[in-house]
């Protein structure tokens, strides 16, 4: 059976009362317990041991950290401010004992005057030097401690050995402890706190889909049955989101974009701690650290690298959202965003949609998965590769059509004998039929047999395509015959005009913006893909600059716990 590990701040308290006892019993039972019965002497030996052991047992409360990074940056700071206050302070002291002949009042008079100065050329040069807040205080109160508590000149260097020696001691016991006793590494939570974010672009991915997938009309979701999609019918006659609805997926993707930029926040936060850790390997089932120093980078995470990949996720993160408000305007029902959702249906075959929506899926997924041991081949990249470009194409066609009608002044309108790629596609879409291999290849304007191609398939399908807009949108629309449809047209100065030639010249406001964010969607999507490309790379290139090939093994095999994605 195995056990398992404590939560972090039972550990945590278990180090820093683990510390305080060891300072405690070092002074007061191993060292004072010999000096108990030397008479004056060693009642005075006493007094220092013991404030040694006390300030030792102050520091380990201090320092206790839940990670090595930060017990080796508290600790130093804490080391280094109270050597340079101590000292500092014992020479304070002499000078004003010769200065002023132990005169009481004039002696503290210059210590008060020294103690102005040095807190705050401290402070100054703390701040100046390294950026330091912590080490300026700790001097300052080293100083007064020292310099307001010694007697004589012997006794003033005594009481700085004393608080030096403590201090220093605690630290080097919390060190110790933070490194053998259940060791927690800032390396260690910053390859989960990325593990985390990038399950939460799978996520985020996933809900931006499902609110596409059923502002069209469709609730099925990637990784389903394909062949039970293909038999259902394309939708249009199912009515788009309410608002409650709506307002529900845009919660479950706000959740999951905030989710990400906590994890990615938390990873920043422990980039620095993480080069005060040296990585010397892997063994008895966990990663093993040593305080280091953050120049000797041979054993550190790779600081650059890991501030790129930490700017790919969130880029890609920001993307994703703006997918979903891209659909999040098409799913409610009625006003722009169904007028938005019948162009939509209009102008993509249903099966590019499935196609889209599982390959950045499953590329989001690869990589989660996969990391931090990242390949260069992304199966599901490729595929995502594919529908784009097939996407880029389907778009270039309906260019390529409007550029047609603009240049031939939009053609005889009473000609009936050309029917364009365009309808055939609606056509099939609404049977159901639409092949995503063949529907993207460029059609013939004459039929099979070499001859004029079939009459406007329109009025076969303008029953659910108009019917459910006239339903969904917030505005007059054309009633379910052609004859109302054709008198519309005339109304908005399109008299005559073809349906194919009013989805190319849209005829009100609120089709002609619909169109731009129909071709926008196809500048989302290729955005999409250069990103999760761009996060490939980069997650590949961190992998190999990992400083142990076991760190990429036990990270993998120890994924990031599952916690609240809101969690802090």
């Amino acid at each position: 059976m195995k056990l398992q590990t404590p939560p972090e701040y039972v550990l945590r308290g278990l180090r820093m009362a683990l510390g305080v006892a060891a300072c405690l019993a070092i002074g007061f039972m191993g060292i004072n317990y010999q000096f108990i019965d030397q008479g004056k002497w060693g009642e005075h030996m006493c007094d220092l041991v013991g404030n040694a052991a006390r300030s030792g047992a102050i520091t380990c409360v201090i320092v206790a950290s839940p990670v090595i990074g930060r017990v080796v940056v508290v600790g130093s700071d804490r080391t280094i401010g109270t050597v340079a206050g101590g000292v500092t302070g014992w020479l304070c002291f002499m000078a004003a004992y010769q200065m002023t002949r132990s005169h009481y009042l004039w002696q503290y008079a210059v210590l008060c005057l020294m103690v102005t100065v040095f807190a705050w050329a401290s402070v100054i040069v703390g701040w100046w030097a390294a950026r330091l807040e912590t080490t300026p205080k700790l001097f300052t109160l080293t100083f007064v401690l020292v310099a307001f508590s010694a007697k004589d000149m012997t006794n003033a260097f005594e009481v700085m050995v004393s608080r030096i020696s403590g201090i220093v001691g605690g630290t080097l016991i919390s060190l110790l402890l933070a490194v053998t006793v259940y060791p927690s590494s800032a390396t260690q939570e910053l390859l989960q706190d990325l593990k985390v974010a990038l399950r939460g672009l799978t996520e985020l991915n996933k809900s931006a889909v499902r609110e596409a997938a059923h502002a069209l009309g469709h609730a099925t979701q990637p990784g389903e049955d394909r062949e039970h999609r293909e038999e259902e019918d394309t939708g249009v006659d199912k009515p788009l989101l309410g608002r409650n609805e709506a307002a529900g997926h845009s919660k479950a993707c706000e959740a999951g974009l905030v989710g990400i930029l906590a994890a990615l926040s938390r990873a920043t936060e422990a980039l620095p701690l993480s080069q005060r850790e040296a990585y010397i390997g892997t063994f008895l089932g966990r990663m093993w650290f040593l305080p280091g120093v953050k120049w000797f980078r041979m054993r550190h995470l790779p600081y650059e690298e890991t501030e790129e990949v930490i700017m790919e996720i969130r880029f890609t993160a920001w993307l994703l959202w703006r997918i979903h408000l891209a659909f999040r305007q098409m799913g409610v029902g009625g006003g722009m965003g169904a007028q938005f959702a019948l162009a939509f249906l209009k102008s993509l075959p249903f099966g590019l949609v499935l196609e889209l929506a599982e390959a950045s899926q499953e590329s989001f997924t690869w990589l989660a998965e996969h990391f931090p041991d990242v390949d260069r081949e992304n199966p599901g990249l490729e595929r995502l590769k594919r529908a784009v470009k097939a996407l880029l194409e389907n778009m270039d066609r309906q260019h390529a059509h409007i550029l047609k009608q603009l240049r031939s002044g939009q053609g005889d309108k009473k000609n009936k004998s050309k029917q364009p790629a365009q309808t055939a596609m609606i056509q099939h879409l609404a049977e159901g039929t639409f092949d995503i291999e063949q529907g993207l290849k460029p059609q013939s304007d004459k039929g099979e047999d070499g001859g004029a191609g079939q009459k406007s398939a329109f009025p076969k399908i303008k029953e659910d395509l108009w019917n459910t807009a006239q339903e969904q949108v917030s505005m007059d629309m054309p009633e379910s015959h052609e004859k109302a449809e054709r008198g519309q047209m005339a109304e908005d100065g399109l008299a005559g005009a073809s349906p194919e030639d009013q989805t190319a010249f849209p005829s009100n406001v609120e089709d002609q913006v619909a169109e731009v964010r129909w071709y926008s969607m196809g500048v989302l999507m290729e955005e999409l893909e250069e990103a999760v490309e761009g996060l490939q790379c980069h997650l590949h290139e961190y992998s190999r600059h990992l400083p142990d090939a076991a760190i990429k093994l036990y990270a993998k095999d120890h994924p990031a716990p599952e916690k609240d994605m809101l969690s802090p």
